[in-house]
């Protein structure tokens, strides 16, 4: 009988009878992680290894074990590094065990439906009074504000989840206490939450002097954001350019309605260009930031992200701009 911590380990010298029982009664794509008495996992097991060993002779009487894969892919717990997960799923696996540096089973990470696993905290600023959209935001804060089937704070959370990303850390001021209740009501299974709440407002930056984190980044957000941006590739750009920061850049177009001059300096007319337009990049409100240099701000001071940003042109930084122009539809 399988009497370990998770539905999903099975001991490694049981009879397989037992673990094909288990996998027949779980998820289509159930896997069985087999251990020893010491904790340590040896090998997984799926429906397809059972098959492919009583093809090779083996019997529902041998261990576990005789049909296990013993070279399996693994994470350990505490790993802050970039896995694409897109060469595993193509091998069909679609859950990794995580191990302690014993090899001992410490949890399972569900890849289906996920990109990557970046090794990026989050930080969401959730604490504006949302002034623009009163009377809506009288009695609710805007990021819990409908936009379809989710409110504004939940279409975040599913942005985020593709990329593996677990630790996020929310600035709260203005009904703190909804959005909080709302966050670990409908999402704390999926992501480890930390709440900042200010007593007086910090500005657009001012609240990640408070940030304590191990992951090497942290992306930086608004609780209202809408947007398909991949962060996978604007992740990725950060590390090939070997950028300190980086942000998104979108384009703005800019129209003049008139039919616009062109002068020298004696005023005489050297061109009529017809209601000219210009597309510009502008910040889209969304960065990537080491997180080793979020330690020189000081706590409890008022500060916005451009002013903070232009001290760190002036240390001669690397930041740059991810220019994104959004997905194609179908």
């Amino acid at each position: 009988m399988n009497s370990f911590k998770y539905p999903w380990m099975y001991p490694a010298q049981e009879v397989i009878s037992g673990a094909w029982e288990l996998i027949n009664h779980g998820k289509e794509s159930h896997t069985l992680f087999l251990i020893e008495n010491t904790g340590k996992i040896v090998a997984t097991l799926t429906d397809g290894d059972i098959r492919r060993g009583l093809l090779n002779g083996l019997n529902l009487e041998n261990p576990a074990i005789d049909f296990g894969n013993k070279n399996f892919y693994h994470l350990l717990d505490t790993d802050k590094s970039y896995v694409s997960y897109l060469p595993l799923l193509e091998k069909g696996i679609k859950r990794i065990p995580l191990l302690n540096i014993k090899g001992e089973l410490t949890g399972v990470e569900e890849i289906e439906g996920k990109l990557c696993k970046l090794p990026v905290a989050v930080w969401i600023m959730a604490g504006g009074r949302g002034e623009r959209l009163r009377p809506l935001t009288d009695t609710t804060p805007k990021p819990l504000l409908p936009v379809g089937n989710y409110p504004l704070i939940g279409n975040v959370m599913n942005w985020l989840f593709p990329y593996g990303i677990k630790e996020i850390h929310v600035a709260l001021h203005y009904e703190a206490q909804q959005i909080q209740s709302y966050l670990e009501n409908n999402w704390s299974q999926l992501f480890e939450f930390e709440f900042f709440k200010e007593n007086t407002p910090l500005g657009t930056w001012g609240s990640l002097a408070y940030l304590a984190s191990d992951y090497p980044w942290v992306l930086v957000i608004n609780a209202d954001i809408l947007t398909d941006l991949n962060i996978e590739a604007f992740y990725l750009s950060a590390i090939n350019s070997q950028a300190d920061i980086e942000l998104v850049a979108i384009d703005h177009e800019i129209s003049i309605p008139f039919a616009l001059l062109s002068l020298n300096t004696s005023n005489e007319l050297l061109e009529i260009i017809e209601k000219p337009q210009w597309s510009v990049p502008v910040n889209a409100g969304i960065y990537l930031v080491k997180t080793s240099l979020l330690k020189s701000i000081s706590q409890g001071i008022k500060l916005d992200a451009p002013d903070w940003i232009a001290e760190q042109i002036h240390k001669e930084l690397k930041i740059n701009a991810f220019h994104w122009k959004g997905r194609k539809m179908e």
